[in-house]
C-alpha cells in the first residue's frame, strides 16, 4: 500500500515540475519582449532578438529633457542593442545641443550601446552638434547640414518707442548689466564683449566635431592613422567649413561630415547588420506625451512669448 502510494505521488511531482519550468519560460519570454514596462525588457540569448530603438529628434532644440529621457530608458532595456537619432532639425540653444551631446556620449562610453545618427530633411547647426557624438552619421543625398557656427539675435526697439513716446529708465548694478538692451543702441565695446564670448563657444562647436570626425575628417585629408599632427590639420579644417555654411548630405559626405548617405530605413538595415541581427529588425520608438498647447499649436509654442535672447547652435 505504501509503495503503491509513492508511486502514485512521482508523476504528481513531475507534472508539478514541468508546470513550474512553463510558468519561468513564460515570465522569460515576455520580459524579452517587454511586457513588464513600456518598451523596457530583458535580452535573453536564444529566446528574444535584439531590437533598435529609434529616438526622433524634431523641430528647434529649446530643451533635451525629452531626448535625455529616451535614451535613459532604452540604456535600462536590455532588449535594446543600438539607438538611433534620427534628426529633423535646424539646431537650437547651445545649453540644450551639449547637453544631448555629453548624454550619447555617456550611452557610447559608459554602457557601451552604440549610437547612430540619420539625418532627415535638415539636420543643422545643434542638430549636426549632436550627430557629432554618435557612432556614425548617415545622411540623405539632398539633407540639408553642417552650419557650423553661433548666432546671438538682439532686437533694438529704440527708434520705434520714440515714434510712440514710450521711454524706460533702468537701474543696474554695473556697466553692462543691461548688455543687450532693446530699449537703446549696443555700444562697440558691448558688442567686442558679446562677440568674444560667442567665439568661445564657436570653438567648442568645432572642437566637438573634431572629437566626433577626426578619423573621417583625417580619412578624406588622406592623414596616416598615427600622423602627429593629425587633430591639428583635421582642426583647421573643420574652422574653413565652419562659417556657417550649409552643406547637402552628399557635400558633407565629401568632406567627411557624414560617413554614408541613406535614408532612415536604409540605416536601421545597416545598424541591424551592423549589431548582427538576422532577419527584419524589430524598432523601439516612444512617443512622449504632449501638452494641450503643443498639441494647437506645436512643439515650439511654448516660447510664443519667450522674448528673451539665446546664444544658439541654429541655422538663421
Amino acid at each position: 500500500m505504501s509503495q503503491r502510494k509513492k508511486t502514485g505521488i512521482l508523476p504528481i511531482l513531475i507534472i508539478s515540475v514541468v508546470c513550474v519550468m512553463i510558468a519561468v519560460g513564460t515570465i522569460l519570454v515576455l520580459l524579452a519582449l517587454g511586457f513588464f514596462g513600456i518598451g523596457e525588457g530583458v535580452y535573453i540569448p536564444f529566446v528574444s532578438a535584439k531590437k533598435i530603438a529609434v529616438i526622433d529628434v524634431i523641430g528647434t532644440l529649446y530643451e533635451s529633457d525629452d531626448i535625455i529621457s529616451q535614451l535613459k530608458r532604452h540604456r535600462k532595456n536590455g532588449s535594446v542593442g543600438a539607438i538611433i537619432l534620427h534628426i529633423e532639425s535646424p539646431g537650437g540653444t547651445v545649453g540644450a545641443s551639449q547637453e544631448i551631446y555629453q548624454e550619447i556620449l555617456r550611452t557610447r562610453e559608459e554602457y557601451d550601446l552604440p549610437v547612430f545618427a540619420s539625418l532627415g530633411g535638415i539636420a543643422a547647426s545643434g542638430g549636426y552638434y549632436i550627430a557629432s557624438a554618435c557612432e556614425k552619421i548617415y545622411a540623405n543625398p539632398g539633407t540639408i547640414t553642417g552650419s557650423i557656427g553661433v548666432i546671438l539675435n538682439f532686437p533694438n526697439m529704440e527708434e520705434l518707442f520714440s515714434k510712440i513716446g514710450l521711454r524706460f529708465t533702468v537701474i543696474k548694478t554695473g556697466e553692462y548689466k543691461d548688455i543687450g538692451s532693446s530699449f537703446r543702441e549696443m555700444t562697440e565695446e558691448e558688442k567686442t564683449i558679446l562677440q568674444d564670448m560667442i567665439d568661445d563657444v564657436f570653438d567648442q562647436f568645432v572642437e566637438a566635431v573634431v572629437d566626433g570626425r577626426l578619423e573621417a575628417i583625417g580619412e578624406i585629408l588622406s592623414l596616416p592613422k598615427d600622423a602627429e599632427n593629425k587633430k591639428a590639420l583635421v582642426t583647421e579644417k573643420v574652422y574653413e567649413l565652419a562659417d556657417g555654411r550649409v552643406f547637402s548630405g552628399r557635400q558633407a559626405l565629401d568632406y567627411g561630415l557624414v560617413d554614408e548617405l541613406g535614408t532612415l530605413e536604409d540605416v536601421i538595415w545597416a545598424v541591424a547588420d551592423e549589431i548582427g541581427i538576422k532577419g527584419e529588425p524589430s524598432v523601439i520608438r516612444f512617443e512622449e506625451p504632449k501638452s494641450i498647447l503643443e498639441g494647437i499649436f506645436g512643439k515650439d509654442s511654448i516660447r510664443i512669448f519667450d522674448d528673451n535672447p539665446t546664444i544658439q547652435y541654429v541655422w538663421r
